[in-house]
């Protein structure tokens, strides 16, 4: 599969030069490597989303405290 090189989309762009990266420069990718590129992808997802959720639930307990302060200070 020939990767393009010439996309005028900036999210687009940084994804082929990704696989491009991960191709050792190559713009020629086959299946094992799109398969890589994607599983990396995935994993980095997930990992994202976990600790967006923690950093949410961190979120969560200090505007809690933050409330239960404001209001002993009034």
């Amino acid at each position: 599969m020939l990767i393009p090189t010439n996309s005028d989309r900036p999210m687009f762009k940084r994804f082929h030069e990704f696989v491009i990266e991960h191709n050792n420069g190559n713009t020629e990718a086959d299946e094992q490597t799109l398969y890589d590129v994607a599983y990396s992808l995935f994993y980095e997802s997930h990992a994202l989303r976990s600790e967006n959720a923690r950093v949410l639930t961190h979120n969560g307990k200090f505007h809690a405290q933050n409330v239960e302060l404001e209001e002993q200070n009034e």
